[in-house]
């Protein structure tokens, strides 16, 4: 569970619940939100590096300590801030100057308020990193007045249903329109489109999407044939599709192209927002979690000892995998001889293959898999929803899925906990995937590393 207090002289309740919030936004770190003449010990990531004095007379800073990690091994994601949100600190620490100038000091400790903040505190990092890469001037107050209302509205979608179904939304705040103007008359976001009911349904973030200014004004409808080509060299439509292939590749690759921020909704009412192609935050279920995606990939290609490319595709099979609903386990072994005795030789690929007279049915689904392209999120996702575990080698060549794991004691736990726990005992590691999305990686038994 994250924890968080505040340390100095006297009470800050919005600190604290600032801290609360970070230390349920982020993995693997408890947060404590220092105030006055409080100093961290020397050793302790402390972040704002530079205290930021409030409109209270406050300075305050957060100390971050990791809560689960390798006992031995590289220093990684577990131990340290992601530097993906770099940035977050000095953000929450914003967005609390703005709640705080608009609440007395007995509405700081309501709770509906300490739910609101967490919301601007989203909304302020969102806000400030379109404003760092506009190419026009534009004012802060506003830009973060848009971010905040986008935010809004999707959650708002996120709790309806249109057409009895649930409804999926995509919207890219632009930072850079690449020539495009925008509507006349002009149009705001989200403006009237509330009281519009099926109007999200044109913009499904999928196959259409609505490109927006920075600062709210409408720009039209960008679809998977009108979205502008990508720079030479910058990622295509295809591979967002691939990763991180939740349907919302569309609204990713807006996000990308127009070096903006892109929100969207999922039919399972999940939030996903992309920073310019990068997935950054999700909410599910009321609940807002950070995506340190590129860290948690340099922590598998780091203390699994995999190539960087094998690490990015296993991230997103995780990612896929977290919005399937089923669970997933995966795992990277050194080479087969590894599996020996926990899972059983008939799950290993490329046994029994060929066809023969008495050959089974996994043997001729594993013909057809030989020439299929396995080496992809996408394919590794597939496979992860056959029950069983799916293992591959350090080079991303799968070595066995839909595979039973013959695990030890629960002790409680899980089966699929139990299963992860166990095939980390002989692999690299193994990576958990549980039905509602958060993701645990175990190491020689142990829990390492936590992620969404």
């Amino acid at each position: 569970m994250p924890v968080a207090r505040s340390t100095g002289p006297t009470a800050d309740p919005l600190g604290e619940a600032v801290a609360a919030f970070l230390a349920d936004l982020l993995d693997n770190v408890s947060v404590d939100v220092i105030t006055g003449a409080d100093r961290a010990d020397r050793g302790e990531e402390v972040l704002p590096r530079a205290p930021i004095r409030g409109a209270d007379g406050r300075t305050r800073q957060f100390r971050l300590r990791s809560t689960v990690g390798p006992a031995s091994g590289p220093r990684a994601t577990s131990s340290r801030f992601p530097d993906e949100l770099a940035d977050l600190p000095a953000a929450a620490l914003r967005a609390l100057e703005r709640m705080a100038r608009s609440a007395s000091a007995e509405d700081q400790v309501h709770p509906s308020l300490s739910r609101a903040l967490h919301d601007v505190v989203v909304a302020e990092v969102l806000a400030e990193r379109l404003i760092g890469r506009l190419v026009v001037e534009a004012d802060v107050d506003r830009v973060g007045l848009v971010v905040a209302k986008t935010l809004e509205y999707t959650m708002e979608l996120a709790a309806t249903s249109l057409e009895g179904k649930p409804a999926t939304h995509g919207v890219v705040l632009c930072a850079d329109s690449r020539g495009l103007v925008p509507v006349e008359p002009n149009v705001e976001y989200p403006g009237r489109l509330p009281t519009r009911k099926g109007t999200p349904l044109l913009f499904d973030g999928s196959e259409s999407a609505l490109a927006v200014t920075a600062t709210g004004d409408v720009l039209g409808e960008v679809t998977r044939r009108s979205l502008p080509v990508p720079p030479l060299g910058a990622p295509t439509l295809g591979f967002f599709d691939e990763f991180p292939g939740m349907n919302g590749g569309l609204t990713a690759a807006g996000s990308a192209v127009f070096r903006g921020v892109g929100v969207f909704l999922r039919a399972d009412r999940s939030i996903w927002v992309f920073d310019d192609g990068k997935p950054l935050f999700v909410r599910r279920t009321s609940r807002w979690k950070s995506i340190a995606a590129d860290s948690f990939a340099l922590w598998l290609e780091t203390f699994g000892a995999i190539e960087a490319e094998v690490a990015t595709v296993l991230v997103g099979a995780v990612l896929r995998a977290s919005t399937q609903g089923t669970g997933a386990l995966f795992a990277v072994a050194s080479d087969s001889s590894e599996l020996a005795d926990i899972i059983s030789t008939k799950d290993l690929v490329g046994t029994g293959v060929g066809g023969s007279a008495g050959s089974t049915v996994d043997d001729d689904v594993r013909a057809v898999l030989a020439g299929s392209e396995l080496r992809t999120s996408s394919a590794l996702a597939r496979l992860a929803r056959l029950d069983g575990a799916t293992i591959v080698d350090p080079d991303g060549s799968v070595l066995a899925y839909g595979a039973i794991v013959h695990s030890a004691d629960s002790h409680g736990e899980g089966a699929r906990t139990a299963a992860a726990r166990s095939l980390s005992l002989r692999t690299r590691f193994s990576v958990s995937v549980s039905q509602d999305g958060p993701v645990s990686v175990f190491h020689h038994g142990a829990l390492v590393l936590e992620f969404l």
